[in-house]
């Protein structure tokens, strides 16, 4: 029998996973391996700056994971309930969450840009050495290619999920609608609104100027009737809504006591979520719904098994 490292040299390993491979582990917890609420507990508190014993590695920390890749062996981890993988298992999965196949939503692309954004970040903080961030740029040259070459894009997400549910639900123009928050759930529910069902909407902000600013750059808002307000004066807006958006941060439980049983409808993509289970009819959160079954256009079984294959024949596995 072959030994694993003669066979190895038979495969398609590139040098630059060859290289992030020799040292890498992997620390996470997500919502396959415990609750979504479990991971918002264990998680609420975590700062990079907690780790210890490395300073070659970089964090992604969404609603439904958090996870720390290390490229200089093992991390000293302040925090319980991680799952830890080496080598070439460790690598797998970071390849693997860039393609998309990690994801409650198979293929979609935003944790794709949410990897380039920790990237990024750990590399302004001297987290990454220059060998380990070019190797990192040429591991999600290769995602996107694998994106492409298995059709593993999903260009629909929670918030395109939202906007397609506004459009079934309100059947008549001139609807009310509210929108909180103003990262990029929010600009891609805007962004595949039908506008013509509004008559006003009311956008709500921690931060009003910050929502301003990103209503310049989205053209399809031109012609809207928009009221920015701040979290702290919106719950009469919310009230009077005939739908009402949510993708928000750190809220938990915000509006939990506000009358919104006006609304058609109410999704709230936020985690945790803002509104209480029972707020109204049609409540939708990630709590409660499985938004993937509203995907149009889902990616193929096939497509999604012959890039696993091809992801372990990459990695010599």
């Amino acid at each position: 029998m072959k030994q694993r490292s003669d066979w190895r040299n038979e495969t398609l390993v590139e040098g630059f996973l060859q290289s992030l491979i020799q040292d890498a582990r992997c620390y996470f917890i997500d919502y396959r391996l415990v609750s979504k609420h479990t991971v918002y507990e264990l998680t609420k508190e975590f700062s990079a700056k907690d780790i210890h014993g490395g300073g070659n590695f970089f964090v992604i920390h969404t609603c439904l994971r958090l996870e720390i890749y290390s490229f200089s062996g093992e991390l000293n981890m302040p925090h319980r309930g991680f799952a830890t993988l080496e080598g070439e298992m460790a690598i797998r999965r970071m390849l693997s969450l860039m393609v998309g196949t990690q994801s409650e939503i198979i293929g979609e692309t935003e944790v794709l840009g949410q990897i380039k954004n920790a990237i990024a970040n750990s590399a302004s903080l001297g987290l990454l050495t220059k060998t380990t961030f070019w190797d990192l740029l040429a591991t999600i040259d290769l995602a996107e290619n694998l994106r492409t070459e298995y059709n593993i894009n999903c260009t629909e997400n929670y918030s395109t999920i939202g906007a397609e549910i506004f459009d079934n639900l309100v059947s008549s123009d001139g609807e009310v609608l509210s929108v909180i928050g103003s990262g990029y759930m929010a600009e891609f529910f805007f962004r595949t609104l039908r506008k013509a069902k509004t008559s006003k909407i009311y956008w709500i902000n921690r931060n009003v100027r910050k929502a301003k600013k990103v209503q310049k750059i989205i053209q399809e808002l031109d012609q809207c009737d928009i009221t920015h307000l701040s979290i702290d004066e919106c719950r009469g807006a919310l009230e009077t809504s005939d739908f009402i958006f949510a993708a928000y941060k750190n809220g938990d439980q915000m509006f939990a006591d506000c009358d919104v049983s006006k609304a058609k409808a109410v999704v709230d993509v936020s985690y945790p979520p803002l509104f209480a289970d029972k707020c109204n009819r049609n409540f939708l959160s990630i709590n409660n719904t499985f938004f993937e079954r509203y995907v149009n256009h889902p990616v193929s079984k096939v497509s999604l098994l012959e890039c696993e294959q091809k992801i372990d024949l990459l990695l010599g596995l």
